[in-house]
């Protein structure tokens, strides 16, 4: 094996997966591996295949439903953004990386896991009491999810985006509203996964404070508290007045 193939192998299957192949095979206008493995004289055999692309066991997911990818057009930097509403996970794309396997996508530098009301009920964790995913307008890159919880109605904003005065920096910005159909309070607590320790950070405006470790986590509207030793942001609304909402934007550096 030599240097490439050996900083591609996937330390869970014991195969390597030459970046160069991949990146021949996504530039191709046609399926080149498919023509290559039809050309064998014994065909597409499981032996034939299997050495492609890692297994689905190389996963390591820390959700079951279905990612969603969220990124500009043809930009390395990329989100993922679970479809049930429950996670967003931030990592430049790592595969592309220096040093770095496949497996590390399912490990990302941040994550921020959603829950809501009192009992922490992760966001989306009931289908029935769900309405989307949907793009805005039917077709726009905004993620539109509702979910019902506990006699509150919670609806998420997602899209991506250059950070405003710094377009080499890409973010993810999310929307958290809630608005009472039944009961008027409302709690909404995001837990952050990470290697390093988060803390605030207070940049001397009021309605924006930074959560940060080795660089800037994620930037949030007050008022809200958060547990360091937990990781957690924790937003509780009285709703008596109105619904109420929670900005946030979590950037990536390419």
């Amino acid at each position: 094996m030599n240097s490439t193939e050996e900083r591609w192998a996937n330390p869970l299957v014991g195969k390597a997966v030459p970046s160069e192949k991949i990146d021949a095979a996504l530039d191709a206008l046609e399926d080149i591996w498919t023509r290559e493995v039809l050309a064998r004289p014994e065909g597409p055999t499981y032996e034939n295949i299997k050495d492609y692309l890692p297994p689905a066991g190389a996963v390591r997911a820390s959700f079951k439903y279905y990612p969603l990818v969220l990124s500009r057009p043809g930009d390395p930097v990329k989100f993922l953004y679970i479809s049930n509403g429950a996670e967003v996970h931030v990592s430049p794309n790592p595969w592309r990386l220096e040093g770095m396997g496949w497996q590390s996508w399912y490990r990302p530098d941040l994550k921020m896991s959603v829950f809501v009301g009192a009992d922490k009920e992760a966001f989306g964790n009931d289908l029935e009491k769900m309405k989307g995913p949907a793009y805005l307008d039917g077709y726009l890159p905004v993620i539109q999810t509702v979910y019902r919880h506990e006699g509150v109605q919670y609806s998420q904003e997602v899209f991506v985006a250059p950070v405003r005065e710094h377009p080499e920096i890409r973010a993810c910005y999310v929307k958290i509203t809630a608005g009472a159909t039944e009961t008027g309070n409302a709690e909404v607590a995001l837990k952050f996964s990470s290697d390093t320790a988060l803390k605030i950070r207070d940049f001397g405006n009021r309605d924006l404070v930074s959560l940060f470790g080795v660089q800037t986590a994620c930037q949030f509207s007050t008022p809200a508290s958060f547990n360091e030793r937990r990781k957690t942001l924790t937003y509780r609304w009285n709703l008596t007045k109105g619904p109420r909402s929670a900005y946030l934007m979590l950037p990536a550096v390419p």
